[in-house]
């Protein structure tokens, strides 16, 4: 994938897939978090809502491989019956969740997350949804910004870090009035944090400050 395409897809599947060599498991496990949580109306049975509590713990390596192991037993039972229009006429609950399923137990981070977005009747703008969360989460890979540790100041980390763990992403622009007082003149950092999101856990300016990767 270049630049170019990276700037204009419309395929968060494109995207992921052409991403996973250069970029962290940790990273697309986030952005799966960020796209089951969107979907998880559909997905009702507790072990489901636990199977995505699991991906972010996981993500941060808090968790095993028996939890693991009982959430991919659990989340394969709790797949509802399949629809028999397999075009997706309305919002499918099967499709869905087999993809948490597939995601939970597969080697292919954040793809089955993508597909996820084609059991809805109307996957468009969930498409649309999925590649702003990507590109919260990764930037522009082409383009990666070197991050002066000048401007890890501590007031700046004690910001990211109660963004991260309080996901209070509506306190970004004070990070970003932190970090220019730090020194930062980057558009790309102070633009990301000051624009209107949305912005999930993994957010790469927010990981660059915390030095996450």
């Amino acid at each position: 994938m270049t630049e170019n395409q990276w700037v204009k897809s419309k395929s968060a599947i494109d995207v992921v897939d052409s991403l996973r060599p250069m970029v962290s498991r940790r990273k697309l496990q986030l952005f799966a978090v960020a796209a089951f949580s969107r979907l998880s109306p559909l997905l009702p049975d507790p072990s489901q809502q636990e199977a995505i509590q699991f991906l972010e713990s996981d993500a941060e390596n808090q968790t095993g491989g028996i939890r693991r192991r009982m959430l991919v037993d659990a989340t394969r039972r709790a797949i509802p019956v399949q629809s028999n229009d397999s075009q997706h006429s309305e919002d499918d609950p099967h499709y869905v969740a087999l993809m948490l399923y597939r995601e939970l137990n597969g080697l292919s981070t954040g793809h089955h997350a993508a597909h996820a977005a084609n059991g809805l009747a109307y996957p468009g703008e969930e498409h649309y949804k999925q590649l702003e969360f990507l590109r919260c989460i990764f930037g522009n890979p082409f383009r990666p910004v070197a991050f002066d540790p000048v401007w890890r100041t501590s007031t700046a980390v004690a910001i990211a870090q109660a963004a991260y763990d309080s996901r209070a992403f509506g306190n970004l622009p004070v990070l970003a009035d932190a970090l220019q007082d730090a020194g930062c003149e980057n558009a790309d950092v102070l633009d990301h944090l000051r624009g209107p999101g949305p912005h999930v856990r993994g957010c790469w300016v927010v990981d660059l400050v915390l030095g996450k990767s």
